[in-house]
């Protein structure tokens, strides 16, 4: 079960970071590029169903979800 620590699932992307990695080297954005890629394809291929516990606004990359139950907007 997948689920986000503070008010919102995400919040979209992350502005920091973003600032942060313009900076990298060409093995820094490679080694960044590899841990998102293992990152999103061990959810993918995971051999069993991965629930997203969506606690607060999903904007941006976490509103990717396939179907969604007891949502009340």
């Amino acid at each position: 079960m997948l689920t986000g620590n503070g008010p919102s699932f995400s919040a979209g992307a992350d502005l920091n970071w973003m600032k942060k990695m313009a900076t990298y080297t060409e093995q820094e954005n490679e080694r960044d590029s590899h841990q998102l890629f293992d990152m999103v394809n061990s959810i993918y291929t995971c051999p069993v169903p991965v629930i997203g516990r969506i606690n607060g606004p999903a904007i941006g990359g976490g509103a990717g979800r396939n179907f969604r139950i007891g949502m009340s907007e």
